[in-house]
């Protein structure tokens, strides 16, 4: 019986922290949207023009679960889904907007999809909001996020991230664009979305997850719980 109840609690600790997600930021779910996308894109074969749009967020922990509105345009592609085929995109978390700008990355991680919606706000087939999950990515406390798609701009055009007015994080309508080689010439190789005429947060939404250690530390905690009132 008391094995029972240890597994029992040890279980119910793995499903609460599990559970336990907590939005760091949410640009997506709202109604206004933006039909102008930003660049941000890692190119290999014109690496000068490499930019990301990063957004602030409030809260720290590893982010599991990562979404944003995206758009492919010069491109050869006639839809989203021919873009990201067997497409890496890369992720970030800066500790700043300046740590951002000197592309000085606390944690990034390069995955292809999970998953994307084709076209969620009527913007056409080369609009998507694309989807990552299973996510172990360490987000500072009140940092800076990015997602960058990867590919060659002359097999696959350019791809850039939607603006949106709505939605929790830091600042509002703050959004950058970062082009840390400086190809496109930007003044101090930044300049915020509004600067490019666009709405000014970046279509983003994630999510974090409880560390590992936490879920251990609220196992034992349960179980020591049990042993007390054993013993009383």
């Amino acid at each position: 019986m008391k094995a029972k109840i240890l597994v029992t609690l040890v279980g119910l600790a793995t499903s609460l922290v599990a559970n336990a997600q907590t939005s760091l930021m949410d640009h997506i779910n709202g109604t206004q949207k933006d039909g102008q996308a930003a660049n941000s894109q890692v190119y290999g074969d014109i690496p000068t023009f490499s930019s990301s749009v990063v957004d602030d967020y409030t809260g720290t922990g590893f982010i599991g679960t990562a979404e944003a509105d995206m758009m492919c345009y010069n491109s050869p592609f006639s839809s989203f889904a021919q873009w990201d085929a067997g497409r890496f995109y890369q992720l970030s978390t800066y500790a700043s907007l300046a740590g951002a700008i000197a592309d000085l990355k606390i944690a990034t991680v390069i995955v292809p999809s999970s998953s994307f919606v084709q076209d969620p706000q009527g913007f056409g087939p080369l609009s998507a909001r694309v989807r990552f999950t299973g996510l172990n990515l360490f987000a500072p406390l009140n940092g800076w996020f990015g997602i960058q798609g990867i590919g060659d701009f002359s097999t696959s055009g350019q791809i850039g991230v939607l603006g949106s007015t709505y939605g929790s994080g830091g600042a509002a309508n703050n959004a950058e664009l970062v082009n840390p080689s400086g190809g496109y010439g930007l003044p101090g190789n930044h300049i915020p979305l509004s600067g490019l005429g666009m709405m000014g947060n970046a279509k983003y939404h994630i999510e974090t997850v409880p560390e590992p250690a936490s879920m251990l530390a609220l196992g034992a905690g349960l179980v020591s719980l049990l042993a007390r009132r054993r013993k009383s």
